[in-house]
């Protein structure tokens, strides 16, 4: 959706919103969707990127101002700094449910980079090599998911052995 979500009209040298009933079908739809949109960004983004958008009019207005603060990132992160694989899963899954409701819908290869693209900087190994390996089109998402949970369990179960052996360790001395 480009522009604001209500139509204008020119009168005289302004331009001003139009009366409800002169709305047409097309422009009933469009302000109907942007609601939706709207509203899904505002359930699925976090508290920091909210007040980011909260005055923002419109889904585009909220998709370009999500876009210019996030410039020079190439992402746009949906992860919390210390949210796990399976949350973060959840509440991607929220917002493509969200969007297929409105009936934006995306292939499972671009749901995969999508989701990759999502992930912490802490993650760049993984996705590198899941970028690297191309099998984008064979991988599905709850594989990705289940390959990201069992290497954050190896990472965290890594950082707990690293943990008592640092607490013992300093016992000693």
């Amino acid at each position: 959706m480009d522009g604001p979500s209500i139509p204008l009209k020119q009168e005289r040298e302004l331009l001003v919103p139009g009366r409800k009933k002169e709305w047409n079908e097309e422009d009933k739809k469009s302000i109907q969707f942007n609601f939706k949109a709207t509203r899904t960004y505002f359930c699925a983004l976090s508290p920091e990127n909210y007040s980011k958008v909260s005055s923002c009019s419109n889904a585009n207005e909220i998709w370009d101002k999500l876009e210019f603060t996030h410039v020079g990132t190439n992402q746009v992160m949906i992860s919390k700094p210390k949210e796990d694989i399976k949350a973060t899963y959840d509440r991607f899954t929220i917002i493509i449910n969200g969007l297929n409701s409105y009936g934006k819908t995306y292939p499972d290869e671009e749901v995969v980079r999508k989701r990759l693209r999502s992930l912490l900087i802490s993650w760049e190994a993984k996705v590198t090599a899941k970028e690297e390996s191309k099998n984008f089109e064979t991988l599905l998402l709850d594989k990705l998911i289940s390959s990201l949970v069992i290497n954050e369990m190896r990472l965290k179960e890594g950082n707990e052995k690293k943990g008592r052996k640092e607490g013992s360790s300093s016992k000693i001395h």
